[in-house]
């Protein structure tokens, strides 16, 4: 049996990269509180009813993508040849189809106008870009590095709509989904700085792989878009039954629900990498 004073180390380094991963959901949320308040703040609450909208669009697109694609890095072998070629081949069909339906769905509900509609389609492909390499980086177990990404996605977006502010004495939806975009190169940079070459060495898009990839990945897939997409759906029936501004309201109600998503979201981010490199390593997964 360990010492008291090993197992307390255990449990501080446990500490350490699981709060990690939870301090880089609760930046990722807190950004987009933010991000909130501004748009309730400056361009009333019709626009953030919009917002919300344009949101749960993303959140989707984003849990679609990262349940075959990131969750993929995380539970396969990202070098095999066949794999990764699979990888590369679902990561362009499904940011391509993201961003088609991103904008379909701005357009048919008419939440912005036709430069945010393009500025949106922009934003959904660079995101699904951050998003696969913040999953490399839980892969790696490299939480201070995500969180590095995270700080700087939100530390760049809000800079820039400041600056924004204080340059054209106003901002609106547009400028927000512009400053989103920023942010989302500026983090993108940081994280391929930090990564080796390795990791982003791209291969030709195949299908050679795909058999064993949709195997784990479709299901995951299919399991893990349930709830935004419901979610999305219900989005939609209020601003299509009652108005934009009661969803403001709803919008402004689920943030009270933010601290306890954000801590299991954390956790279950730091399990699985955690978990998966257990089990390569011959760990038993069953507790002593």
């Amino acid at each position: 049996m360990a010492s008291p004073r090993a197992a307390m180390a255990r449990v501080r380094r446990l500490a350490a990269s699981a709060g990690g991963s939870v301090a880089s959901q609760a930046v990722t949320a807190l950004g987009s509180l933010v991000l909130q308040l501004v748009a309730v703040r400056f361009i009333g609450p019709v626009a953030l009813g919009a917002f919300a909208l344009l949101s749960a669009i993303l959140v989707t697109a984003t849990t679609v993508y990262t349940s075959w694609v990131g969750d993929s890095l995380n539970v396969l072998d990202r070098f095999d040849p066949a794999l990764r070629s699979s990888l590369v081949a679902s990561a362009l069909f499904f940011a391509t189809a993201g961003s088609a339906v991103g904008m379909a769905l701005a357009l048919v509900l008419r939440l912005t106008g036709p430069a945010g509609v393009a500025l949106f389609a922009v934003l959904i492909t660079l995101w699904l870009a951050q998003e696969t390499f913040r999953r490399v980086l839980h892969a790696r177990l490299e939480f201070g590095a995500l969180l590095a990404n995270d700080l700087t996605y939100v530390i760049t977006t809000l800079v820039f709509l400041a600056g924004l502010r204080l340059i054209t004495g106003r901002f609106d939806l547009d400028g927000i989904l512009l400053a989103m975009c920023v942010g989302c190169l500026a983090a993108l940079a940081v994280t391929l700085r930090r990564l080796p070459r390795q990791e982003y060495a791209l291969v030709r898009p195949r299908l050679a792989g795909m058999r064993e990839l949709s195997a784990f990945a479709a299901w995951r897939s299919a399991q893990s878009s349930l709830r935004p997409l419901a979610l999305l759906v219900t989005r939609v029936a209020i601003d299509t039954f009652a108005s934009r501004t009661v969803l403001a309201v709803v919008e402004a109600a689920r943030l009270l629900m933010t601290p306890a998503l954000t801590l299991i979201s954390g956790a279950g981010g730091y399990l699985l990498p955690t978990f998966v490199r257990q089990r390569d390593a011959g760990i038993s997964m069953r507790p002593p």
